[in-house]
């Protein structure tokens, strides 16, 4: 029998060997590759033109898949084209702002992460939470009613129903998700 000094020796070895085992199968993922689990911005915007020619090379007449053979090749061109167009909205609206109008009454409601200063009129914060909209300028949380300053940056931190309520006609300058209600 295997006394168990004998045995915690070989159960250490093993686990010595899995472990540089594991370590140099890990070392030989090149980075960038399809092995490696990290993917950089680059290596999306490269697949998402991949896929952007590949929907736009589908109307040469071969359908892609059964079901779009139900697809008349106008119909499927149409839906292709809002698919484009509601994509490159999406990336347009992530990367500047935008000059939005709220009339009196309105809520101006961000999406998490949605950026927001505001230019002209006056306006409070809108929140269903006592959390509100974080003032990165003033560096400090403006819970709901409080005023909002003009020309500060805010961020909306969580997709709650947050946002901003003119008290006047306001116009804004939005990076990011949106909503009027």
């Amino acid at each position: 029998m295997i006394g168990k000094k004998k045995l915690a020796t070989y159960a250490m070895t093993g686990v010595f060997i899995a472990a540089t085992v594991t370590t140099v199968i890990a070392s030989n993922v090149a980075p960038g590759s399809e092995s490696d689990p990290l993917v950089t911005k680059s290596y999306v915007d490269t697949k998402f033109e991949e896929l952007k020619s590949l929907i736009s090379s589908s109307n040469s007449g071969a359908p892609l898949s059964e079901t779009s053979a139900i697809l008349s090749d106008e119909d499927r061109q149409k839906i292709i084209t809002e698919v484009l167009a509601k994509i490159e909205t999406a990336q347009a609206a992530e990367s500047h702002f935008v000059p939005v109008k709220v009339n009196k009454g309105k809520v101006l409601m961000g999406r998490e992460g949605t950026e927001i200063i505001l230019r002209t009129g006056r306006a409070f914060v809108y929140s269903k939470t006592e959390n509100g909209v974080s003032d990165l300028t003033a560096g400090k949380d403006l819970p709901n009613g409080e005023s909002v300053t003009k020309n500060h940056y805010m961020v909306v931190p969580r997709d709650d129903n947050r946002g901003v309520i003119p008290i006047s006609d306001c116009w804004f300058m939005v990076k990011g998700d949106y909503e009027i209600k």
